[in-house]
């Protein structure tokens, strides 16, 4: 594998664009490139999203990433905006690509592209979890993994009981009084989903724009049950019977708890808790090792199952902890292994 020609063909950008052949950039916006790709609804995978809908042809999501993006507030023109659902191939003059199923939050999608230049198949992971169960493992020549969690340090050896964990700890919560549960779009939808499975029957409210995105990820087939608008006449009823569950952003904690007159408990989903799946942080906050990011041996394992020659790692969303799991991709591995970004004189260090 000529190393020169396939960083040509696949490489991410310093804007964080992930570039993948002649057209496409994903989840980033670069000049000259007529495709933009969006994998999913969170803000690091939308940067630049408005330079992309003035100067790109396409933006292609799937169809709740982009039914979202809207309800959030993004304009993407109908006539430029592409609705693609998974496994469902594009051809382009250099290559054809489609989006592969994720397991992250609704309506995450990898990036799957046959090179016809270079007679490759690329693939990009965005941002995963349970690969090989929730997250299909794509057998690629060129792997683009994530590495968010890209640490030895960062695994979570209760990550397969922290799901019952937090619906058994809602449920006692609720014996007591209201719940307040505080998180990004999509993993917040996730809990509502987790917890109806889970037999919370308790009514759910919600601030307006969580309302809205819950809806909608409800008409893609999440289970989320009796939800009410915050401000709705019927929600005002249930506020006084105290036995609810709140959703809420993580960027409104503060401001929740600072004025809840309630004697409310604080439920704070995260992926940044390792030692343990459920943390009391004092008599009415919690916080539970939820992610909806694979951790550290979820992505060797991703990488150990995909079999390619060549991983490059995002460095423009995982920062040191990229350079860290290229190392140990290379160690453990032996597969060759290259952050990025990086600068020219780095990247010629790997050619060597």
């Amino acid at each position: 594998m000529d190393l020169k020609k396939v960083l040509e063909r696949a490489s991410i950008r310093s804007s964080g664009a992930v570039i993948i052949g002649s057209n496409i950039m994903v989840d980033g916006h670069e000049p000259n490139y007529p495709i933009r790709i969006i994998t999913h609804i969170h803000r690091d995978h939308i940067k630049d999203i408005n330079k992309s809908v003035r100067e790109a042809s396409l933006i292609i999501g799937t169809p709740p990433t982009l039914e979202i993006l809207r309800e959030l507030g993004y304009i993407i023109p109908e006539h430029k905006s592409l609705p693609l659902g998974y496994e469902k191939f594009i051809k382009l003059d250099d290559g054809e690509f489609k989006l592969v199923p994720s397991k992250h939050v609704i309506g995450s999608a990898q990036v799957f592209f046959r090179d016809y230049i270079l007679g490759i198949d690329i693939g990009y992971t965005s941002d995963f979890k349970d690969p090989g169960k929730g997250t299909p493992i794509m057998n690629v020549d060129v792997l683009i993994i994530e590495s968010t969690y890209g640490k030895p340090e960062w695994s979570r050896p209760m990550k397969d009981v922290t799901e019952d964990l937090f619906i058994d700890l809602v449920k006692q919560l609720l014996a007591q009084g209201p719940v307040y549960i505080y998180g990004y779009h999509g993993k917040l939808q996730e809990a509502m989903h987790i917890l109806r499975c889970g037999g919370v029957i308790a009514p759910f409210l919600a601030p307006y724009r969580v309302y809205r995105v819950s809806k909608i990820t409800e008409k893609y087939g999440y289970e989320i049950g009796e939800l009410y608008l915050e401000t709705s006449e019927m929600a005002n009823e249930i506020l006084r019977t105290k036995w609810y569950v709140l959703f809420e952003h993580l960027s409104k904690i503060r401001q929740r708890v600072m004025s809840s007159s309630l004697k409310a408990h604080h439920i704070i989903l995260t992926g940044w808790e390792f030692e343990t799946a459920c943390r009391r942080l004092n008599e009415r906050i919690w916080r539970i090792a939820l992610s909806d990011h694979g951790d550290f041996e979820d992505l060797m394992s991703y990488v150990s199952q995909s079999s390619p020659q060549l991983v490059i790692v995002d460095r423009a969303r995982g920062g040191s902890a990229a350079d860290v799991f290229a190392n140990e991709i290379t160690k453990n591995l032996r597969i060759r292994a290259i952050p990025m970004p990086i600068s020219a004189p780095s990247i010629e260090s790997f050619m060597r």
